[in-house]
């Protein structure tokens, strides 16, 4: 008995002192979390204020202009970096040289309206109107139609799927005329912005077509003027893919 009884408290102590042995280790790995994170806080803050501090500088009356100075050298490198060297150029609002200096100059002046129509389906061996397209030319006529709008002329480009599908149509409004004009034939009139995988044509072909294609847009595409005494539809089919 007495040789157990000392078994017994041996191994009671040697218990006692692990358990002191683990709660010294976990206090001491508890010390250490806590100065990390304490030395964390203390690099957060200082970096905080580094900002600040750079922030404050960044606005003061010797630097006003900090960030318009960066925002302009990033559109620099994006220029210098474009993929097309053809530029691209900001929409000018008085295009057509007909802007009023009033708004209320132009009170009572006709308009001019276009009604943009583009050819029907077509196949890409023969160039002609499939059965398709033939059916959305015969109802887009139907539709000008039943409008009732007071339409000038037809005007379409010397491309064949859009010859046929004016054809079709002004069978539904036979008294106006048809012009053919081959401005409007399809082509490339600069470089799409973004680009994109599924169109794309040589770098010469803008500068062939884009000239061509500005004189078509310059040619339709402006406002009515004082000279004007009726207002115009004109029924314009455009050759674009």
């Amino acid at each position: 008995m007495g040789t157990d009884g000392s078994s017994i408290c041996t191994s009671r102590s040697f218990i006692a002192g692990m358990t002191r042995n683990v709660f010294v280790a976990l206090a001491i790995v508890m010390a250490l979390i806590l100065l990390l994170w304490l030395n964390k806080e203390h690099d957060i803050v200082a970096k905080c204020r580094d900002f600040e501090s750079w922030q404050k500088a960044a606005i003061t009356p010797d630097q006003p202009k900090v960030h318009v100075d960066i925002e302009k050298e990033a559109s620099n490198e994006s220029q210098h970096t474009a993929t097309h060297s053809v530029e691209s150029q900001k929409w000018n609002y008085n295009w057509d040289h007909k802007a009023w200096p009033h708004p209320e100059d132009a009170v009572g002046v006709p308009t001019r309206t276009l009604i943009l129509v583009r050819h029907g389906q077509y196949d890409f061996s023969s160039g002609l109107l499939n059965d398709k397209g033939h059916q959305q030319a015969n109802i887009t006529g139907m539709r000008l139609k039943h409008l009732g709008m007071k339409y000038s002329r037809i005007i379409h480009s010397d491309q064949t799927r859009a010859k046929e599908t004016a054809t079709i149509i002004h069978q539904h409004l036979p008294q106006l005329p048809m012009e053919e004009d081959p401005l409007l034939a399809e082509g490339g009139p600069t470089p799409p912005e973004p680009t994109v995988n599924y169109w794309s044509l040589p770098e010469r072909s803008y500068f062939v077509d884009g000239p061509r294609l500005e004189a078509a847009f310059r040619k339709y595409f402006y406002r009515a003027d004082k000279s004007q005494q009726l207002e115009s539809i004109d029924v314009l089919y455009e050759d674009d893919d």
